[in-house]
């Protein structure tokens, strides 16, 4: 059995397959002949295209897929027909041709396998199926469990298919459950109860997940109650938005963005009222989106709770500073670094005691790099939050000079289909980053975890919590 903590490696069955893009079976493309492509020709994916190949297996299981191809104008989305399924995929740009390669689970006998235009302006010169490398998993890696305010702990397990067998918790069997993972194949998520919990001692346990093939290890904190930290920043699975609750070392509520409409009404009011909160003594709108300003610049927050301060991208110039009982505040982006909503965005480093937090809002590449180069000494820090919920652009010369131990990332599922975060942010920065770290970087997608909050007392002394279950959460200690 091979031990894991992060992940593995696994080869699927069969050789390497390739298939001409230009001898599948299409429609609305074009075949357009080029000496640097495979046997001279190539498809150009166009509006309402779709190109198709019966492709045999023979044995049920993961391939890698992998297809060759070039984009000019920028990143691209396609889809991937997948015998009755349709998954989103993301092309990073490239001028030259470049390689997507992700595994994929095929039945055994004939697969129909296609590409559907999703963005479009995309040139594809073959598809290929072949020996897979996916990668066992467990989100997020560390749990904390309070025996004063229990609640069932829910880890996303990246299993590709293999069954668990059991889950041990200090060694010893405990109860659990498995539902899928409705946003990937390859996931599961795997549920242990709070009555099951509450039968263990206090103190750091190994937990032990085994599959039919591996074996992986995370890890609980059992404590009796929360000790009180200085600072708790609070991330709500907000879908496809953005908004965080501080409350600060003197007390003081702090709202960053408050989502969507929807999810203000449904998500971020109900918690403060949950929490007790009817003052926010600080709202900050990084931009006017929809998203991020509810959808109506923040005045069904102003109205509903008693707001002191208000601060958007046009309030303090990048650069400005500002402090509040010990915590620093810094603007690194902000109105006038940009020509639309996105890249002026607000950006902004949030620091307390050495510990170091940087909101990337809805900045772009284009504003990490400018921010790289003014502000080169504030950009390394413990926690990241993901720029333009890893939707957009994304420089990874900026996070591999932020090198956090921790990534927050506030998305849907959609971000399994960008490019921005398949591969600008999973592998060019945090693989890369990880062949240098002793310990990984820790990314949590809220849609996998929930709810994050985070306890920072200072450097080194801070962590995390997340709770898959939020409707009805009272965050532990936060009053």
């Amino acid at each position: 059995m091979l031990l894991l903590l992060l992940g593995i490696t696994l080869s699927g069955q069969g050789n390497l397959e390739r298939y001409e893009a230009e001898a599948g079976s299409f429609n609305q493309m074009t075949v357009t002949s080029d000496s640097t492509a495979s046997g001279g020709q190539f498809l150009s994916i166009e509006k309402s295209s779709t190109v198709r190949w019966e492709i045999p297996v023979d044995h049920s299981g993961y391939y890698q897929v992998v297809i060759r191809y070039r984009t000019v104008g920028g990143d691209q989305m396609q889809y991937l027909l997948k015998n009755n399924s349709e998954i989103e995929l993301g092309f990073d740009m490239s001028e030259t041709w470049n390689l997507f390669s992700q595994p994929f689970y095929l039945d055994s006998g004939i697969n129909n396998l296609g590409i559907k235009e999703g963005w479009g302006d995309m040139d594809m010169d073959w598809i290929s199926i072949g020996p897979s490398h996916t990668r066992i998993g467990i989100t997020p890696k560390k749990h904390t469990f309070y025996k004063e305010a229990p609640h069932d702990l829910v880890f996303k397990v990246d299993n590709f298919h293999q069954q668990i067998q059991e889950v041990r918790l200090a060694g010893y069997p405990i109860n659990y459950s498995v539902a899928p993972y409705p946003h990937q194949e390859s996931a599961i998520w795997l549920e242990i109860k709070a009555s099951d919990l509450l039968k263990f001692p206090p103190g750091k346990h190994a937990v032990s997940v085994t599959l039919e093939h591996a074996e992986i290890k995370a890890g609980i904190a059992i404590l009796r109650e929360p000790v009180f930290s200085d600072l708790v920043m609070v991330a709500p699975d907000v879908r496809h938005g953005s908004s965080m609750l501080l409350r600060l070392p003197s007390g003081k509520n702090m709202l960053i963005d408050c989502g969507t409409s929807r999810i203000r009404d449904n998500v971020i009011v109900p918690m403060l009222h949950r929490n007790g909160i009817d003052t926010i003594h600080t709202l900050i709108l990084t931009h006017y989106h929809g998203d991020h300003d509810g959808g109506d610049s923040g005045r069904t927050i102003i109205n509903d709770f008693h707001v002191e301060q208000f601060v958007d991208y046009n309030t303090h110039p990048t650069g400005y500073e500002w402090e509040d009982h010990g915590v620093s505040f810094k603007i690194v982006n902000s109105y006038t670094d940009g020509d639309e909503e996105n890249t002026r965005s607000l950006a902004i480093r949030i620091s307390y005691n050495g510990f170091n937090f940087m909101h990337g809002g809805d900045t772009y590449a284009m504003n990490q790099q400018k921010i790289l180069h003014r502000f080169p000494a504030d950009v390394p820090a413990d926690v990241y939050y993901a720029n333009h919920h890893f939707h957009g652009s994304v420089d990874p010369e900026y996070v591999i000079e932020t090198n956090p131990d921790l990534v927050i990332l506030q998305a849907q599922e959609a971000i399994y289909g960008r490019a921005a975060y398949m591969v600008k942010y999973k592998r060019e920065s945090e693989k890369v980053l990880n062949k240098k770290r002793t310990v990984p970087i820790e990314t949590l997608p809220a849609l996998e975890v929930g709810t994050i909050v985070l306890r920072i007392d200072g450097a080194g002394e801070w962590c995390y919590e997340t709770y898959r279950k939020q409707d009805d959460l009272l965050i532990p200690g936060f009053e």
